[in-house]
């Protein structure tokens, strides 16, 4: 399996819009007209490989999404209380409405650029739906001017003209106002009566006011976008050694500083645009001829080479009999035919699989879907069901899908989803999700469990099997599936005898709708439970394994109550002469240090690293890659955004558990950009799904201030997370990451803001029973010496217990007092203070199994040769409580 970890850079089919590595070959080969042997610099701007590398590393995405500087558009609130108290949320993501902070340009000359720079990344990659692209709605939006008829045929020259001057080369580019109208005009330098480009500005669209035609709607976006570029060709930010400057070295490129460049902005633009060989051709000769035009400084006669042959040399090169034109290119090339020859499972990893997202409602005529935002839902159990029926329509000898195997009762709406998307896609988008609700939204029989009217799935193996013989009409394995799980869950009785039953009828399914018969099935962790309607399923994992090729593929479908899911299973090891290749690429890229040899390492060192390991050991390495960047200060937050598309729930919950311990001790300014990336990073996982806010919000319990960091959740300063969002393993996990912080302060107050969270039935008190935790936290106190830490917890604990929890709080004080015992036997105020917490009337002799662990014969050591400071002299109860202590502890003996 692990081949198909970066298979995803390298399929040689034309599935995708951008420009595959076979067609960049090609780019690669052109000669430039009237220039002989003249080719595109591999290094340069002008490559589109650094498109192709920049989009599989995430950066804009990263960036568009994510940047401190730009404020998302969402929102969530309470919609309804649901069955035992539960709540139900509305959540609301818009990126539409994104905007610019604007306090940033208040700020400096820099937080004025970035402020702007930040405004054209919105404008230029709208991503109106949420995936990121270029495409907008918008009347005067850029890319509907540049495919507009009268400018078609220009577009090759305002591309050039754009990213020369993002390179600091002066072009004779303006928005005339002479005329009747505005024009766009680009002139030559070298013949006055040459002009390269002259549009009008003003083009037919819907008024987005007056939401009527109009037929000359100026064309603003343009004119804010040229003109900002005329004014960053002589920003000393973006000169050579400036901040945002293109990197040198490894430090600069890994600092992220260069995703503020005009240079990365238009590069990655293009790359997005142009999607042939023969426009990306036409744009290459393009800037030659605007190039030669506009640098009219001559050319150095002696050995040292002048201004204008730099310039030149960064875009463009000599062909020499070394190759040096296809150095990265070539090698990739021959990776991906190897690799197009191995594709014979539709995912190539993880990242490739269907992930839940929010989708709007199909209407139950079928005639489209509802446009109000408040009928939305999280797909979680509709992109299980897609990442599954990708595997069951997949025909891996000719890396296609098929669904004509699965006979002739399939519903219309699968045959024709299939023939949309004919085969793998390297990301599924939200049309994707969209197209696939038409599929499993609406099914007829009516004991299938929705949430909301024949929409969103509820999870549960008996319903989702059901939604499958819906989909494909085989009823009959099907039926028999679910009466049985039905039978079993009447009984709640479960038998070896009847797991085996229902793994066989599973393997028949499966098998009956695969075109590729070659695939085994297995079930565990089954076990009892209620969907969210009430009504009781059964819920476990399904592992499905293909073989294809001596080569073995699979994936895990894990159907928890309220929640399915799907993962890639890891099977096949890689071959070594693929393994080789890589690292060819990566020595190449060893030899010298600039941008490109940077992003390309970059790529190919996580590749590498995912051969090597299983998915969850991918995930534990790229978590701590993010860790290694959060440790080093919250500040340099956004390098996140050069560790991949930051798409994996997971590592978004990771990186917000992280900066909520971070900042719990600090009292951070609401601009602080760690605070708008996090807010960001929770504006970009849908809160409406119950399962992924616990997930992603359970840190919020240790922090005092979260409700001001995150005004869009929803929740006043005063108010909690409600207490249905609590896991008392997560709790303890998350403490645990605190305590790993080695800071006393830190970790006390945590535990203090999370006992005086205001949560009404003092759930809170789950943690008590982790006495690990509290002797943990007793330890980090003592040795700072801290003893006012430890009695703001102890006034807390008996503020906030209730009758049930005295015991377990006097288990708390007692490990406190043995700890003290066993470790701090001279630290007499310590001993002292934890043993005036003992509740001593509470004290039980037949109640010691917890303590175990923890006692030592120090304890009695200590009480005995100390009796003084736990005894006052002519005070009788002092005594008489001294006296059930110890023999409280002699009796562990």
């Amino acid at each position: 399996m692990k081949h198909r970890i970066i298979m995803h850079l390298l399929v040689m089919h034309g599935i995708f819009a951008r420009l595959s590595i076979e067609n960049i070959m090609k780019i690669h080969e052109l000669q430039i007209d009237g220039a002989s042997g003249l080719t595109i610099n591999p290094d340069g701007p002008l490559t589109p490989l650094r498109g192709y590398i920049g989009y599989r590393n995430g950066y804009v995405y990263n960036k568009r999404f994510f940047s401190a500087e730009i404020e998302t558009s969402y929102s969530m609130a309470k919609k309804k209380v649901l069955r035992e108290g539960t709540v139900d949320y509305e959540f609301t993501r818009k990126p539409v409405d994104d905007g610019v902070y604007k306090d940033l340009a208040e700020k400096s000359p820099t937080g004025k650029y970035l402020s702007t720079y930040h405004s054209m990344l919105i404008k230029m990659f709208p991503s109106a739906d949420g995936n990121f692209s270029i495409e907008a709605g918008r009347p005067n939006a850029l890319t509907n001017f540049l495919r507009a008829e009268h400018v078609r045929k220009d577009t090759k020259y305002i591309f050039a003209a754009l990213l020369l001057l993002s390179e600091g080369i002066d072009v004779k580019i303006a928005v005339d106002p002479t005329g009747e109208k505005n024009r766009l005009v680009i002139k030559s330098k070298k013949c006055a009566e040459k002009v390269f480009v002259d549009v009008e500005m003003h083009m037919a669209g819907i008024d987005p006011f007056t939401k009527e035609h109009k037929k000359d709607i100026y064309q603003s976006e343009v004119t804010g976008i040229v003109n900002f570029f005329l004014q960053c060709r002589v920003n000393p930010l973006l000169k050579r050694g400036g901040e945002f400057a293109e990197p040198a070295s490894i430090e600069e490129f890994e600092s992220g500083k260069f995703l503020n460049s005009i240079g990365f902005l238009i590069q990655t633009y293009i790359y997005e645009f142009i999607d042939t060989v023969q426009a990306y051709k036409e744009f290459v000769h393009a800037v030659h001829e605007l190039l030669v035009d506009q640098m009219t400084t001559e050319s150095s006669s002696g050995k040292k080479k002048g201004k204008k042959d730099r310039i030149f040399d960064r875009f463009f090169l000599q062909k020499d009999s070394n190759g040096a034109e296809m150095k990265y290119i070539k090698p990739f090339y021959e990776l991906a035919k190897i690799m197009d020859k191995d594709m014979t499972f539709p995912f190539c990893d993880s990242s490739q699989l269907p992930v839940y997202t929010k989708i709007p409602r199909y209407k139950l005529d079928k005639t489209g879907f509802e446009e109000e935002e408040s009928l939305s839902y999280s797909d979680c159990v509709e992109s299980a069901l897609l990442g599954l029926f990708c595997c069951l329509a997949y025909n891996p000898e000719k890396r296609e899908y098929q669904t004509s195997h699965m006979g002739d009762k399939i519903s219309d709406e699968l045959r024709d989803f299939f023939k949309s998307y004919p085969a793998p896609v390297e990301v599924v988008d939200h049309e994707m999700h969209k197209q696939w609700s038409r599929v499993v939204s609406c099914l007829k029989n009516d004991k299938i469990d929705y949430k909301h009217p024949k929409n969103e799935l509820l999870s549960g193996a008996a319903n989702i099997f059901l939604a499958i013989a819906g989909i494909t009409g085989q009823e009959d394995d099907i039926l028999d599936l679910v009466e049985s799980i039905e039978n079993a869950c009447r009984l709640q009785k479960l038998e070896n005898e009847h797991i085996d039953y229902i793994t066989d009828k599973i393997q028949l399914i499966i098998t009956s709708l695969s075109y590729n018969k070659n695939v085994v099935v297995s079930c565990g962790n089954i076990d009892f439970w209620i969907r969210s309607s009430g009504k009781e399923d059964l819920f476990f994992q399904i592992d499905i394994i293909y073989g294809f090729d001596d080569k073995k593929h699979g994936i895990s479908l894990y159907i928890n109550s309220g929640h399915a899911s799907l993962r890639i299973l890891q099977l096949s090891s890689i071959p070594a002469h693929i393994k080789n290749k890589y690292e060819e690429i990566r020595k190449i890229c060893c030899k010298e240090e600039n941008y490109m040899t940077c992003a390309i390492g970059q790529y190919i060192e996580r590749s590498l690293e995912e051969l090597k390991n299983s998915d969850a050991e991918n995930e534990s390495y790229n978590l701590s890659k993010y860790k290694q960047i959060l440790d080093l200060g919250h500040e340099n937050i956004s390098k996140i955004f050069l560790q991949g598309r930051l798409t994996d729930i997971d590592c978004k919950s990771f990186i917000i558990k992280n900066f909520i311990i971070y900042s719990a001790d600090k009292n951070l300014g609401l601009d602080d950009p760690a605070i708008r990336i996090t807010a960001n990073i929770l504006g970009s996982v849908p809160l409406n799904d119950p399962a992924t806010r616990r997930k992603i919000m359970q840190s919020f319990y240790f922090h005092p201030n979260w409700q001001n960091y995150y005004p869009k959740l929803g929740f006043a300063p005063s108010k909690c997370l409600p207490e249905a969002y609590m896991d008392s393993n997560d709790l303890y996990n998350t403490y645990v990451d605190i305590l790993a912080r080695q800071s006393a302060y830190l970790a006390s107050k945590c535990m203090y803001t999370y006992l005086r969270a205001p949560i009404a039935d003092g759930s809170t008190h789950c943690l008590f029973k982790r006495l690990s935790l509290y002797a943990y936290l007793f330890n980090h106190i003592a040795e700072e010496g801290q003893i006012e830490y430890l009695e703001s917890i102890q006034y807390a604990l008996e503020e906030t217990k209730k009758p049930l929890d005295a015991k377990d709080l006097n288990y708390i004080y007692l490990v406190w007092f043995i700890s003290a015992c066993n470790e701090y036997a001279d630290y007499t105020e310590l001993i002292e203070k934890t043993y005036g917490f003992i509740h001593i009337d509470s004290l039980s002799m037949n109640e010691k199994k917890e303590l175990r662990a923890y006692y030592t014969e120090k304890v009695v050591y200590v009480l005995e040769n100390r009796k003084r400071v736990f005894c006052f002299k002519y005070n009788r109860t002092s005594m008489e409580n001294y006296e059930k202590v110890l023999n409280y502890f002699k009796s562990f003996h």
